[in-house]
């Protein structure tokens, strides 16, 4: 079975699809059969790369799924990303067409979105075949160089299952998308999940305003968000009323590393809410494990370090060391995973050392306990040594997120002098100690909860930490560093 045929049978005809526009799940369809020929009528054929940029989230998802039937590769490009960071995209991928709302005068291969098609033509049969497409989506660069993911159909129809499967049994209608769209959690978990799942989908145009959230929460009874935590949190500190909200009945955190305190703060101004956490990537289309706040929040263990949930169903995975030997449980390795939702190469065959007998190499530190839950410790290539003494920047973190007076904090020796530093933000409801104090007191703490080697020599206290557009913190990189410069001068 291909995507459209999972996600569109036995549909509603009148039920509304996309909330603001007012399009119904008809309108969607017969927009998919539209763009579809549209397509056609500009030589798309199977294997070609079309290129999308286009900030309307209905027309996102038409020209998705006219790309999947037609057998095309959908490369989702970010509407506000600079024109060099679409014009490395572009040379990357040379796509055949590229939609946009505005053209490109340097591409001839440029389609306005409004001229893709004129066809009036309905031929159902176009998407009754066996021909499948896939989705390019190229990662954020965090630990190096963007890699570039391609999923198939069969990738996303598993993790779609898969989410369905481990979701709770909760009457919803409406989900809110208030994060960019070109994220593999967005249209897998969000967009693909809710036109399966039959829901209406409100897309929130101004995602970065967060008033324009929980206003948007408020007048179309959203019953589920999605988001990290640091979203969230912004969210849930805007909230006056907790009445305006009171239409959320699942909230799914993931896409950032998730501390306990944190998902209190979520949950007290989202009392009718289900919280669920996760760990994600996009090569696994996303999702991998998932576990609901509520279960786990009353173990002493995840005070300290929140699990990120069991790993789903259909997943084979290992812990394994530096010499790829598995570990005993509760020992930390970099977790590899395989199974339907996760690619098994990168694109045009680049970073293949990131796979190791048909396992991905995530790159990412876990344990695992006698109860199947995993905890998340950092990344491999964030792992700190100071004199021998090796441990994850993630471990400090949590330690001083358990203060009383910090709200968050970014622990990181991605420096240009390299010197272990840490980005704090105090907690605004504790103003009556100056940060001097503050810091004092905290160093105290520390010392009494850390080994030396392994508190920050430098501390620098910030209003806000730095965020990328899918609000995940920056911890790395030339952002990273332009950021510490900034704030030091």
């Amino acid at each position: 079975m291909n995507l459209f045929k999972l996600c569109f049978s036995n549909y509603q005809k009148n039920k509304l699809y996309c909330v603001i526009e007012k399009k119904t799940y008809h309108d969607l369809y017969l927009d998919i059969n539209k763009y579809t020929q549209g397509l056609k009528e500009n030589n798309i054929k199977s294997g070609d790369n079309v290129a999308v940029r286009i900030s309307s989230g209905y027309f996102y998802t038409v020209l998705l799924f006219s790309c999947l039937n037609i057998g095309a590769t959908f490369i989702p490009l970010n509407p506000n990303s600079s024109k060099s960071t679409l014009n490395k995209t572009i040379k990357k991928t040379n796509p055949k067409l590229i939609i946009s709302e505005n053209v490109f005068n340097e591409y001839r291969n440029c389609v306005l979105l409004n001229n893709l098609s004129n066809s009036n033509q309905f031929i159902e049969k176009e998407f009754g075949k066996s021909i499948t497409g896939s989705i390019l989506i190229f990662t954020s660069g965090s630990s190096g160089e963007p890699k570039g993911v391609k999923l198939s159909e069969k990738n996303l129809i598993t993790n779609i299952s898969q989410i369905s499967a481990v979701k709770p049994n909760i009457p919803m209608d409406t989900l809110g998308i208030i994060r960019p769209l070109e994220y593999a959690s967005t249209i897998t978990g969000e967009i693909l999940y809710s036109i399966y799942k039959k829901y209406s989908i409100v897309f929130c145009h101004d995602i970065t305003n967060i008033n324009s959230i929980i206003s948007s929460i408020n007048k179309h009874k959203i019953n589920m968000l999605s988001g990290t935590i640091s979203l969230l949190k912004l969210v849930a500190k805007s909230i006056n009323n907790i009445d305006s909200v009171a239409s959320v009945k699942v909230i799914n955190l993931n896409g950032e590393q998730i501390n306990y305190n944190s998902c209190l703060e979520v949950e007290k101004k989202f009392p009718n809410a289900e919280i669920l956490l996760g760990y994600g990537l996009t090569e696994a289309s996303p999702r991998v494990t998932q576990a609901r706040f509520s279960k786990v929040k009353c173990d002493n263990d995840n005070k300290i370090n929140l699990t990120v949930g069991k790993i789903l169903s259909s997943i084979e995975f290992k812990i394994v060391n530096e010499n790829y030997k598995e570990v005993k449980l509760k020992e930390k390795g970099e977790l590899l995973i395989k199974g339907d939702n996760i690619i098994n190469q990168y694109y045009k065959n680049s970073f293949n050392f990131s796979f190791k007998d048909g396992f991905l190499c995530t790159g990412d530190i876990f344990s695992i306990n006698d109860l199947g839950y995993f905890y998340y410790h950092g990344r491999k290539d964030e792992r700190i040594n100071i004199s021998g003494q090796k441990f994850y920047p993630k471990e400090v973190e949590e330690i001083i997120k358990n203060f009383n007076f910090v709200e968050d904090v970014i622990v990181s020796n991605q420096t240009n002098d390299h010197i272990l530093t840490t980005l704090i933000k105090f907690n605004e409801e504790i103003n009556k100690i100056n940060e001097t104090k503050k810091l004092d007191l905290l160093k105290i703490y520390l010392a009494n909860n850390l080994e030396g080697y392994k508190i920050p020599k430098r501390w620098i206290v910030v209003e806000e930490l730095p965020m990328s557009d899918n609000f995940k913190k920056i911890r790395n990189g030339k952002r990273f560093i332009d950021y510490i410069e900034r704030v030091v001068n």
